[in-house]
């Protein structure tokens, strides 16, 4: 007589296989996703930058506000992915540096800045010092 069908251990087996490819790649388009969050946060913070630089060029200050750069023509302000919030604050003992400060929970700041962009960390509040001239 011959066997027809699968047994049951090549049903499961083959069911293992599946669940352990399915997670592989929910895994991998986690962390797609992730990086390009994270490239279009990096993108947005290089753009805000120039907005600031500009800003400095043309008027000898830097903008306290992202609205207020917006009221220049030259930035859009972006919805930034992982909540963050920039507060614009004048360096107290130079005059063309500003300091940019937000909360980032839950992201290591040197993934999300890079090697390039110096930054300070205090617990979740990360501060980058901005020149008035590149």
């Amino acid at each position: 007589m011959r066997h027809q069908g699968f047994s049951l251990w090549e049903v499961i087996l083959a069911a293992a296989v599946l669940a352990g490819l399915w997670q592989v790649s929910l895994a991998f388009w986690r962390w797609q996703e992730n990086l390009e969050t994270r490239l279009q946060w990096q993108q947005q913070l290089i753009m805000l930058i120039q907005a600031q630089r500009e800003h400095y060029r043309r008027f000898g200050q830097f903008a306290l506000t992202e609205a207020q750069l917006a009221r220049q023509g030259r930035y859009v302000i972006p919805t930034w992915p992982f909540a963050t919030a920039w507060r614009f604050v004048p360096d107290p003992f130079y005059t063309e540096q500003l300091l940019m400060r937000t909360q980032l929970k839950g992201v290591q700041p040197k993934l999300m800045l890079g090697q390039h962009l110096p930054f300070e960390q205090q617990g979740d509040e990360v501060t980058i010092r901005v020149m008035g001239t590149p």
